[in-house]
């Protein structure tokens, strides 16, 4: 840790969020919906340039994201208890004097989500995957929380992923604290949590994809999972908390800053994650998704006619004039190339969902819509595929597929319209804590 004497008065009443490279961050809007006041900037340095950054009082405070976490423990004056114990920093404030003080609100915002979760380690066994700072954060506030057990796995460790299911047969709780599973890598997990007998719940830090692969098998596991965009609106809650006070000491969290946390958390989720409608062809869903992107403001993208922007040809003509295996190599690219990203409205094809790896993508970052009409009122003029299979044989096939993809179904009559379909998109997203 740094030195005091060396420190000079800070004016700055300027903040932000410090990194390496951050063009996807959400912390400035994020902080602004907790109704932080105050410039929040990207504060983007070398390794080479951390010195100068705490040493400049350009800013009043920032918070720290990989990787500089332990970066920041070294160069702050005093640190909190949590940020001692996990030795890593990711709030840093300076007092009128310039004195820097580092604290690791992550320990709190996870404890956040798993109250939000209904997730109470209390005497339980829990298995925390990965040993760098995250995983310290993790295991500093499980065990405040009055776990039974903490164990640790890594890939060198006493407990690896080779023998966890052996020497932690008895996790109720998994974490994991390792990057693995982040975008851009999203098809990769650690474990089979079916080896894992007595799991109850699984939490993910990775906020990018929102929901990983690992969250996504252990939703249809029918396990508890916390959201880990409630734990990155706690941290910032209580970040922006030291930030007005200059200077550490025990914040007191209220029952209506919960609410402002919750209400941020639904609002920051809401205004970045997909909408994505799945549907049998001719269900309506090109139509109503331009409807849902002009009520929201939002980018509508078809991937149909995405598929032929890029490849030059439409899905009917690669299905006719080659076949549907490569039609469907080449949707599972657009798929690949599109759902990544965040604050769509996205419609798919009606057999998108039928790859495995197509569905976990779809899901992973978007809120997803099944558009059910009845197969009396879908049309399969121009689709190969209805017409050689009947819709109704494709719809007994598909349906199981749309219902366990999809987060929200819509049930249509033959007399909604695009926009009575429109309006019960709008109240179940409601019943779900979404407003648009």
């Amino acid at each position: 840790m740094a030195d005091a004497s060396s420190s000079k008065k800070n004016n700055s009443v300027k903040y932000g969020v410090l990194g390496q490279s951050l063009p996807h961050t959400f912390s400035p809007m994020l902080h602004k919906m907790l109704g932080f006041e105050y410039q929040y900037d990207k504060i983007e340095k070398t390794l080479g340039e951390l010195d100068g950054l705490f040493n400049s009082n350009e800013y009043a405070g920032f918070n720290v994201t990989v990787p500089y976490k332990k970066e920041a423990y070294e160069r702050v004056t005093f640190v909190s208890s949590e940020a001692k114990a996990t030795g890593s920093v990711n709030t840093v404030v300076f007092d009128d004097e310039g004195i820097s003080y580092g604290d690791n609100t992550d320990v709190y915002g996870f404890k956040y989500m798993l109250k939000r979760a209904q997730i109470d380690p209390k005497d339980k066994e829990c298995l925390v995957l990965g040993s760098g700072g995250a995983s310290c954060a993790v295991e500093y506030a499980l065990k405040d929380l009055g776990v039974k057990t903490v164990k640790i796995c890594s890939r060198n460790g006493e407990i690896n992923y080779d023998n966890y299911f052996a020497k932690a047969s008895c996790t109720s709780l998994l974490v994991n604290a390792t990057p693995v599973g982040m975008y851009p890598h999203i098809d990769e997990d650690l474990i089979d949590l079916s080896r894992l007998p007595k799991l109850e719940a699984v939490v993910d830090v990775i906020y990018n994809p929102f929901r990983t692969k690992m969250i996504l098998k252990a939703i249809d596991l029918g396990l508890k999972v916390g959201n880990p965009i409630d734990m990155l609106a706690g941290q910032a809650f209580v970040a922006d908390k030291i930030f007005l006070k200059k200077k550490l000491e025990k914040i007191e969290i209220s029952e209506k800053d919960e609410e402002v946390i919750n209400a941020a958390s639904r609002k920051l989720e809401a205004s970045t994650r997909n909408i994505t409608l799945i549907g049998m062809p001719g269900s309506g869903k090109t139509t109503v998704g331009s409807l849902i992107a002009a009520r929201t403001n939002r980018e509508f993208v078809d991937l149909d006619d995405s598929y032929t922007k890029t490849f030059g040809s439409t899905p009917e003509e690669d299905i006719r004039l080659k076949s549907e295996d490569y039609f469907r190599d080449r949707e599972a690219e657009i798929i690949r190339s599109v759902l990544h990203k965040s604050k769509l409205v996205v419609s798919c094809g009606g057999g998108a969902i039928l790859r495995e790896s197509n569905r976990q993508y779809i899901r992973s970052n978007s809120i997803v819509i099944y558009i059910d009409r009845p197969c009396e009122v879908l049309e399969d003029s121009n689709r190969p595929i209805s017409k050689s299979v009947g819709v109704k044989e494709l719809f007994r096939i598909r349906e199981p597929l749309y219902k366990a993809t999809c987060d929200i179904e819509i049930k249509l009559t033959k007399e909604d319209t695009p926009e009575t379909t429109l309006d019960k998109v709008v109240e179940a997203l409601k019943k779900e804590g979404i407003a648009i």
